[in-house]
């Protein structure tokens, strides 16, 4: 034996061809033993192997645990036809990580394997190339001595020591100490991590629409808005989601509607992660927005797969505002997101909802082929309005209330109407073009007031980006019994209540979020239903002792 060298599959032929010709080879299965072993034989009874009763728990010293029927069954029909290894062990670890909705997944045969793996994790960091270079000696499959060899043993006890104290020293973070003391995520053991307060007015601006392409390419288009407030920047980066692979990029100036230039490159040392780099049109004004139009296919298959003919779309989405649309032929079989359904005008199906909270938020869409021929259905996509109103209240007794509105206007035309004035009694009326900053000036439109645009709208990638701001008194806010009472109608998807300083909130009649703003509270409402206005009211209680306004 010391002298055999080959691989495992030619050890075995040889060791087959010794007990045949030894006449020790296995005899056929005759009919008399066809009972015996469909059943199976009995290796504990044979090899003299005491049963127990374990009621110690999963442990591996106790062979961890019987299995279910339903597993014995599966094994014994997967025995039954040979596959490729290869094959076997992508499929496998792609469903896991569907399942856990992590990045990835791998089957190991034991704890060696998944020891050594990791080891190799952390020697090469994630870098494809890296591990490509990984000679055949480092996972075992050579001769276990020399340098390699050493270097992996290393490792392997480094991978062992500083790992505990890592996680020790992750756990003493989680608890409040040096480290961030709310990072959200989940703990090792699944349980959940805290997130910071919420300090945010408003929610994720962005608005994303995914338009799932043909059955088959594993594609969707996606639609974004996203923004970037901070004054002097030149430019908005657009991370490409790791294991999505872009394509088809492009980038629009939504003033203008005019094509940007943007490079698409490798974000990190990850070859797989990617980000787009829009220049913007001009540097970020102080006291403006800059934002772009950019449209991108993914194609993802931890996203986009089918099961037999039926479409399954799952995605962690995080945006605020979103939709999803079918391909054409296609209808609902489920979704399990409270959304608005709506048809499109060319006969697409399509789902808009918003989420809340704007942190990571699970969804997963069934479809299936339809010979159904859809009529558009004139229900306008109430997420896809980006308004947003701030009340920022002085004190009640005053009864004024700064206010603050934001919004895009697509509507075509080199006038953008200011249709919320109508319910906005505004003293000492603003308005700004967000774009650049520069102020607009009302004039009278009909009934109403409008704004002359410097570029007018003629196509559905343009927008206009407003802020209307100003004063308003309410007899609605004051003070009631010593507390502080906002009781009004409010219009639009997003509105947030600021309250003075010194206030607690005490009662909200409608679902909104709680937080702080400079140590003010406010809360944020969202108007989840298709009619346009409701009416709120928050209660607040002054601090004790604190007189400040």
């Amino acid at each position: 034996m010391d002298g055999f060298r080959g691989t495992r599959r030619k050890f075995v032929a040889w060791g087959n061809s010794l007990l045949a010709a030894g006449g020790l080879a296995s005899p056929p299965l005759h009919a008399a033993d066809s009972h015996k072993a469909a059943e199976g034989e009995d290796y504990c009874d044979k090899l003299g192997v005491t049963k127990i009763v374990n009621a110690a728990g999963t442990y591996t010293a106790l062979t961890a645990s019987t299995m279910p029927l339903a597993v014995r069954a599966a094994v014994a029909r997967a025995a039954k036809h040979p596959v490729r290894l290869a094959e076997l062990q992508k499929a496998a670890g792609e469903y896991i990580a569907r399942l856990l909705h992590c990045e990835a997944a791998l089957v190991t045969a034991g704890a060696a394997s998944a020891l050594t793996l990791g080891t190799e994790a952390c020697v090469t960091m994630g870098k494809r190339p890296a591990v490509r270079s990984i000679p055949n000696d480092v996972t075992g499959l050579a001769p276990r001595s020399g340098p390699r060899a050493v270097a992996l043993s290393i490792a392997l006890v480094l991978l062992l020591t500083l790992t505990p104290a890592w996680m020790a020293a992750q756990q003493r973070g989680q608890r409040g100490g040096a480290g961030n003391p709310f990072p959200g995520g989940a703990n090792p053991d699944g349980s959940l991590r805290p997130t910071p307060p919420v300090t945010r007015l408003f929610s994720q601006d962005a608005y994303t629409e995914y338009a799932i392409l043909a059955p088959g390419t594993e594609q969707f288009r996606i639609r974004f808005w996203p923004e970037e407030p901070r004054a002097g920047a030149t430019e908005l980066v657009n991370a490409t989601r790791g294991g999505s692979e872009g394509s088809d990029i492009e980038v629009y100036d939504p003033r203008t509607g005019k094509p940007l230039k943007f490079t698409y490159r490798q974000a990190g040392d990850d070859p797989e992660n990617h980000a787009v780099h829009a220049t913007l049109p001009l540097p970020v004004p102080e006291g403006g927005i800059g934002r772009v139009l950019i449209y991108k296919t993914y194609k993802d298959p931890r996203t986009y797969m089918m099961h037999g003919d039926d479409i399954v779309w799952v995605r962690s989405l995080s945006g605020y505002r979103l939709g999803v649309v079918l391909p054409k032929g296609f209808s609902f079989l489920s979704s399990d997101v409270a959304a608005q359904l709506t048809t499109t005008a060319d006969g697409l199906l399509k789902l808009a909802f918003a989420n809340p909270s704007g942190q990571s938020n699970p969804v997963t869409i069934h479809a299936r082929p339809t010979t159904a021929k859809f009529t558009p259905v004139p229900y306008t996509d109430m997420f896809f309005d980006d308004i947003k109103t701030l009340y920022d209240l002085d004190a009640p007794e005053t009864h004024a209330i700064r206010l603050e509105q934001t919004y895009s206007d697509f509507r075509k035309g080199d006038k953008a109407k200011l249709d919320s004035l109508a319910y906005l009694q505004l003293q000492d009326l603003k308005v700004i073009d967000l774009d650049t900053a520069k102020p607009l000036t009302p004039v009278k439109e009909g009934k109403g007031l409008a704004v002359r645009l410097e570029v007018p709208i003629v196509d559905e990638r343009q927008s206009a980006h407003i802020r209307i701001a100003g004063t308003l008194k309410d007899a609605g806010y004051r003070t009631q019994n010593g507390d502080l009472v906002f009781d009004r109608t409010l219009h639009g998807l997003r509105n947030t209540v600021l309250l003075p300083a010194g206030w607690e909130v005490s009662g909200v009649s409608q679902s909104g979020t709680i937080g702080m703003y400079q140590g003010r509270a406010f809360v944020a409402l969202i108007d989840l239903n298709a009619e346009n206005n409701y009416r709120v009211t928050i209660h607040a209680t002054r601090r004790t002792g604190d007189t400040s306004k």
